[in-house]
């Protein structure tokens, strides 16, 4: 009985969708640029805003649902991202510095014209970031941006245009809290594949 309830409620959900509705996954290269702002405060000092930036490249997947009817069809989709990073600065007392993120995100656009995509995201991102002292925070982060997504008139390649802001969790060590937020531009190149039509999921 409870895998028939959720197998159920699935089959519902899919029965709504429209028969024309299809699904697309891909994957994506990207690069880019990555600034972290951390404002630290302690007892002593007060708030200071300490800023970091540096390049980043990154692979990703994810898959889109997409539906006729708003615009050139609306487009629902999930996505993973996993970046490596160069972002750091130089201080008296060491750097701050972080080489890696990773991203979860949901989006949702429409098609402008049957070749191009304008979109927002929403999601969580985990990085790890050094601070000068031997501080290492691993904060949990909400991520929000919006893109365009433009195919290049080869089969299954688009490129795309984003920016990403996220608000990192604050962390405390001692008496000294910090709370970091992020901007990324990225441009990428996505394939695409596994194209199937509703019709041909759906019994």
């Amino acid at each position: 009985m409870r895998c028939t309830v959720p197998a159920a409620a699935l089959a519902v959900v899919l029965s709504a969708v429209p028969a024309a509705a299809n699904v697309a996954c891909y994957l994506d290269v990207n690069a880019g640029k990555t600034i972290t702002s951390t404002r630290v405060s302690d007892d002593v000092s007060g708030p200071v805003t300490l800023a970091a930036d540096g390049l980043q490249a990154g692979l990703g997947a994810g898959c889109d649902l997409t539906i006729p009817g708003v615009m050139h069809g609306l487009v629902l989709g999930v996505l993973g991202r996993y970046d490596l990073q160069d972002v750091n600065t130089k201080l008296d007392g060491g750097a701050i510095s972080s080489d890696a993120a990773w991203t979860a995100a949901a989006r949702a656009g429409v098609r402008i014209n049957p070749g191009t995509l304008a979109y927002a995201l929403a999601g969580m991102s985990w990085t790890d970031i050094a601070y000068p002292g031997a501080m290492e925070i691993s904060p949990r982060g909400y991520v929000y941006g919006a893109g365009i997504e433009i195919d290049i008139g080869i089969p299954n390649l688009s490129v795309y245009a984003e920016y990403n802001h996220t608000t990192w969790g604050r962390s405390t060590d001692v008496d000294v809290t910090l709370r970091p937020d992020s901007d990324t531009v990225r441009i990428g190149l996505k394939l695409k594949f596994g194209t199937a039509d509703m019709p041909r999921i759906l019994p």
